[in-house]
């Protein structure tokens, strides 16, 4: 494996357990907020969890260079 391809693999690697965890982050905050507050509120909270995380993955994204 060359460095680049190892690398690659230990973002994606890294990159994976960390997705991982919060989704795990995200599903216990929602259940509990659906017993504590009701449905609504719990269904709101995940949304806006999904949203921020997507967010910040959209912006930690680098662009791709564009070559002709």
């Amino acid at each position: 494996m060359t460095p680049a391809q190892k690398e690659k693999f230990f973002v994606g690697f890294f990159g994976t357990l960390l997705l991982a965890v919060v989704v795990i982050m995200i599903v216990t905050a929602q259940m509990w907020l659906f017993t504590t507050f009701g449905p609504i509120a719990g269904t709101i909270v995940l949304v806006l969890a999904v949203a921020l995380f997507a967010g910040f993955m959209h912006a930690s994204t680098p662009e791709k260079d564009e070559k002709p």
